[in-house]
């Protein structure tokens, strides 16, 4: 694999100037050392979601030819490997990678001899993965490189303890530690560093990983990458075979969860990975057959032949290369560009799951993987959020001039984009960053609807129970007033293709407005299992030009808000990016559990500014701009609910005081 840029390395220390905290980074032997109590770092770090259940209905799978065996897991460089901020950073200019759909586990890729070779993921990324029930691994990355460095770094990390006839792996029980006190899922083993030259390296490899499995069974996994061999040299398989199935399965013992296959494979390399792993007693699809997208290796035909069992799972690296420039060059990132190019790999040429017509080796994955979605629980509300803008908007108002990321603020977005059905030319779905009703983005909806020729457009898979009360409601605006009418489209589990309409009405204002749908009573006790727009002309003579949606719920319960945090203060304060800022570490306690919380919102108050957003109950504010000649800026802090109602401020306002 390709080593990730290298910069500035990632010991614990004093904070930074900038009071930035960064994602986690060690060597083996400072992994060692590693003490959450004494990281100040380690707080702002934890994620706070759990994995969210999710369902795969394959009777409303978008493309027909999606099977259900492979599995798939994404490889991404989020960032360089050192100086990763650990809540997300005033820029739009990031992978804010959003088809969760399509993906079982994400690895946060990184690592290098000079920064670091362990690497835990931001907590930003594990909450929108977990969001959207997918699995996040950190990584462990052992470059090429023949000296006696990188053999030592081997060495740090397989080294045994004995105490009598015990022996415990100290780094294993770190790695377990790491995983749990930050909140994700595992570990992907990258060893690329030849080491046979180091005595029993395959033996005591293959037992530290066994080893770190056993000590947290089912909650902590391992995938190992097909490179080292028995005797410790690097041998590219390109399968699973006689000289690398002991890190994976050793007789009865299962030694990692999965393997993802080096690159330079082909069909009969997959069918004979298949087969010894059914005969070694393991499925095939704990096999990850890799799909290069910069070197452009493989083809997701031969992993997953149309119409034909899946010989194995897919696996992606660098995943973020489908659609971004290198790290190096994120500068010249373009935010159309880079939304065209991610639908491409991901849903194909047409912009369609359902049409992937004209897809390549390496693009339209939906036409082999059906979709999951994770909407399973009532109330569930969307603001069509992304996770990153060029600019923030709050309930309608815009609060923020300029770019940011962070996707623990990113919404579940649609199972399906696009597919509208109707007569005529239609409308074209995307979603919008020049307005928003919560968050940085919309669902825009552009072309015509002519009278008579009612549009449908498919958004989510669900598996939604209906009771007394439930309703759906949206909240929309029109560029032309009067043009639309709106409904909801439901279809429900016992029938999921076919859609009941319930009526919103009329999209009558260019300002935000909200439509609300009751559910009759004769859908109660059914769930739902696709959630739709259904749009139609009021006037036979104007066609629509942009509608666009803010926010859709599904609830029984009017959406109310969580309580107001408490006890806020300012823990740290430092001079900003310019001379008339300051950046700040901020610390609250969580309100009383009256309703609960989705993340955490900071605003600078007077002008209202937002400033930084968390599901955590620590924060960093990159800069706080002084507006004016004031001498004493307040802050607002507040917790924002599922519904995406927020609390009252938490009391007493934290105030930073200007000289």
């Amino acid at each position: 694999m390709n080593t990730p840029p290298a910069s500035a390395g990632e010991d614990i220390g004093p904070l930074p100037p900038d009071l930035c905290p960064y994602a986690s980074v060690w060597h083996p032997r400072t992994l060692l050392d590693w003490d959450p109590k004494e990281d100040p770092d380690a707080d702002f770090n934890r994620s706070r979601v759990p994995l969210a259940k999710r369902v795969r209905n394959l009777k409303v799978a978008a493309n027909a030819n999606a099977r259900p065996e492979a599995r798939l897991v994404s490889l991404a460089e989020f960032h360089e490997t050192s100086k990763n901020p650990s809540q997300g950073a005033p820029t739009w200019k990031y992978y804010a990678f959003g088809y969760w759909q399509y993906v079982d586990i994400v690895v946060a890729f990184g690592g290098s001899l000079k920064e670091g070779l362990i690497l835990a993921p931001n907590p930003t990324i594990i909450d929108a993965a977990h969001r959207n029930g997918v699995k996040v691994y950190g990584s462990i990355f052992f470059p090429a490189g023949s000296d006696e460095d990188h053999r030592q770094q081997l060495r740090d990390f397989v080294r045994k303890k004995v105490s009598g006839h015990q022996v415990t792996f100290p780094v294993a029980h770190k790695l377990v530690e790491v995983a749990r006190t930050y909140g994700f899922d595992g570990w992907f083993v990258n060893q690329e560093t030849p080491a046979s030259r180091i005595d029993r390296i395959g033996a005591d490899m293959r037992a530290f990983m066994a080893y770190t499995r056993g000590l947290a069974p089912g909650q902590v996994d391992v995938m190992w990458y097909d490179s080292m061999i028995e005797d410790g040299s690097i041998s590219y398989q390109n399968a699973l075979t006689d000289a690398n199935k002991m890190f994976f399965q050793d007789d009865g013992t299962q030694v990692a969860d999965s393997m993802f296959l080096n690159y330079w494979w082909g069909a009969d390399h997959l069918k004979g990975s298949a087969a010894l792993a059914r005969k070694l007693g393991r499925s095939p699809y704990d096999l990850y057959a890799g799909l290069e997208l910069v070197e452009k290796y493989g083809d997701l035909d031969q992993v997953c032949p149309p119409g034909k069992e899946h010989r194995v799972s897919v696996g992606l690296y660098p995943a973020q290369r489908a659609s971004m420039p290198s790290l190096g060059e994120i500068d010249s990132m373009k935010l159309e560009e880079y939304y065209r190019k991610e639908s491409v790999f991901w849903v194909g040429p047409n912009g369609d799951p359902s049409d992937t017509t004209g897809a390549t080796a390496r693009t339209g994955v939906a036409r082999c993987i059906p979709e999951y979605s994770p909407v399973c629980e009532l109330p569930f509300v969307t603001s069509f959020n992304t996770g990153h803008g060029t600019d923030f908007y709050a309930q309608g108002d815009k609060v923020r001039v300029g770019g940011w990321h962070s996707l623990s603020l990113q919404d579940v977005l649609p199972t399906y984009r696009w597919i509208i059905s109707g007569d005529g030319a239609g409308l074209t779905p995307s979603l919008a960053f020049d307005d928003a009703y919560h968050g940085g983005t919309s669902l825009l909806l552009q072309g015509a609807v002519e009278a008579g020729e009612p549009q449908l457009l498919r958004l989510y898979q669900a598996e939604l129970p209906v009771a007394a009360g439930t309703r759906i409601t949206v909240t929309a605006k029109s560029e032309a007033a009067h043009s639309l009418h709106l409904k909801a489209a439901l279809a429900f589990t016992d029938d999921p293709t076919r859609f009941v309409l319930a009526d919103l009405g009329d999209v009558t204002s260019t300002d935000w407005q909200t439509l609300t749908a009751d559910l009759d009573i004769a859908h109660q006790g059914r769930a739902i299992a696709q959630i739709g727009l259904h749009l139609s002309a009021t006037s036979a003579t104007v066609a629509h030009s942009a509608l666009r949606i803010g926010q859709l719920a599904v609830h029984q319960e009017p959406l109310t808000a969580p309580a107001a945090p408490t006890d806020p203060s300012v823990v740290s304060i430092a001079a900003g990016a310019t001379d008339r800022g300051k950046a700040l570490r901020l610390r609250w306690k969580e309100p009383a559990p009256t309703a609960p919380v989705h993340h955490f919102e900071v605003y600078r108050t007077r002008p209202k500014v937002f400033l930084a957003a968390t599901t955590n109950t620590v924060c960093h504010v990159p800069e706080l701009l002084r507006h004016g000649q004031e001498t004493t800026t307040a802050l607002e802090i507040v917790a924002v609910g599922p519904s995406g109602v927020p609390s009252a401020p938490a009391t007493p306002a934290p105030t930073v005081t200007w000289p």
